[in-house]
């Protein structure tokens, strides 16, 4: 398989619709940074981190497979340098494509071929705040920042998805977890007692440096989010989204470049009830 990362087409000259931000002519000099020996690529605002490769998870798997089956309109949140924009763009999908970022969504625009272009809308910003979707428009959003998020936000985020999804639209998560075999024992036993006390975001507010080893906190916030199963799922639950599938998956090799016990990344795909008309006329 040729890796999306080897694919760089530059048409600084298209001009698609940007939201968020002023139009401005891409810098030419922005490229997505050369990726350490284990395929971490550093984000421009330390925000963590992207990878070469886009299959890296089953639930990212999942996505590109539903987005890209009929028509669909999606919404990926922290598109970091577009390697998953791109792979469901070829699909024939519209994505909305956001990132903090704005020098992000300028690369995104260089890596895009043209005929793609016409599909493609940027907006740049914070999620939950700055984003804002007409009710019931999209079919499915994609997430992976809600690390870098407080647990009020978190929520104020999901009940947008939700009156932005169409009935049976999914949403897409993707977390860090408790398990990480690098967080240390006080971060585990600070978040066991949280949770025994019924505090509904035990991992809100861990410092980054007692969780990951120095190649990798360099480029993050000084504090993260991190969760287990069912903190994410309790949380879903409250806005009423139904859960198609949860589950962990190994991404310690990220890190280290060795292998683990297999629950150092959570995914989560919600589903906003109600029917999902295409998946049913396709039946």
């Amino acid at each position: 398989m040729i890796s999306l990362f080897s694919i760089l087409l530059c048409f600084a000259l298209i001009s698609p619709t940007y939201s968020g931000y002023a139009k401005k002519d891409v810098s030419k000099n922005l490229k997505v940074p050369t990726p350490d020996e284990n395929g971490n690529i550093p984000t421009l605002n330390k925000f963590g981190f992207l990878y070469e490769d886009v299959f890296i998870d089953p639930f990212t798997k999942d996505f590109i497979i539903y987005s890209t089956q009929g028509t669909k309109k999606i919404l990926e949140i922290g598109a970091g340098y577009g390697n998953l924009s791109l792979e469901i763009l070829k699909g024939g999908v519209a994505a909305v494509i956001n990132d903090l970022e704005p020098r992000h969504l300028d690369i995104i625009k260089q890596r895009i071929p043209r005929s793609l272009l016409e599909k493609t809308e940027f907006k740049a910003g914070s999620f939950p705040g700055d984003l804002d979707f007409p009710e019931g428009s999209l079919d499915a959003v994609f997430c992976r920042v809600l690390q870098f998020l407080p647990g009020k936000d978190i929520e104020r985020g999901l009940e947008k998805v939700m009156k932005w999804l169409k009935p049976g639209g999914r949403l897409y998560i993707l977390l860090p977890t408790i398990y990480v075999d690098t967080a240390s024992k006080k971060v585990r036993e600070s978040f066991d007692k949280k949770r025994k006390a019924g505090d509904p975001w035990p991992g809100m507010n861990t410092a980054t440096s007692d969780i990951y080893p120095k190649t990798i906190a360099y480029n993050m916030p000084e504090t993260i989010h991190i969760f287990d199963m069912d903190v994410i799922v309790n949380a879903l639950f409250r806005i009423s989204f139904e859960i198609l599938r949860v589950g962990y998956f190994d991404r310690y090799y990220r890190f280290t470049g060795e292998t683990s016990s297999g629950k150092q990344g959570l995914g989560v795909i919600a589903v906003k009830p109600g029917v999902d008309t295409e998946k049913k006329n396709e039946d």
